[in-house]
């Protein structure tokens, strides 16, 4: 698999609106997005500005025990997973997660890792606490 970094910036939390109006420009096009980063990272927060930004009215939240969250983004879904709960491959199988990157519809998808086999080509947005109020986020490409 190849990578290829298209994007960094340091940023304080109260920025995060312009940060996820720039992620926005590089990325719309694209449909699966994985988001990395420790707990408390701001990986959700992140997720709740960009759903915003693209335009759903939606109360964002972490589907941490739901696992997947869908929203309406003017009448198109966003599709939101969180994949920590997951043991196996054979419960990723179980909740269709193929099916939903096959769907063509935007894809969040954090703790991603237990996937990465079945994705083809996907942004990874890496976020790490530099400070309680500062972060640095990094964006690659990957692709088969």
């Amino acid at each position: 698999m190849s990578h290829t970094s298209i994007y960094q910036r340091e940023f304080k939390l109260v920025e995060i609106d312009s940060v996820s109006e720039d992620i926005i420009e590089l990325l719309l096009q694209s449909k699966i997005w994985c988001f990395e980063g420790e707990m408390g990272a701001g990986k959700t927060t992140l997720i709740a500005s960009l759903c915003k930004n693209m335009g759903s009215d939606d109360a964002i939240s972490s589907p941490t025990y739901s696992i997947i969250n869908e929203y309406d983004l003017q009448g198109k879904t966003l599709v939101h997973m969180d994949l920590f709960r997951l043991k196996d491959f054979n419960e990723l199988i179980n909740i269709d997660f193929e099916k939903y990157i096959d769907s063509g519809q935007i894809c969040f998808i954090e703790w991603f890792q237990i996937a990465k086999d079945l994705l083809e080509d996907y942004y990874l947005l890496s976020i790490k606490k530099i400070r309680e109020d500062k972060r640095l986020l990094e964006i690659h490409y990957y692709s088969k």
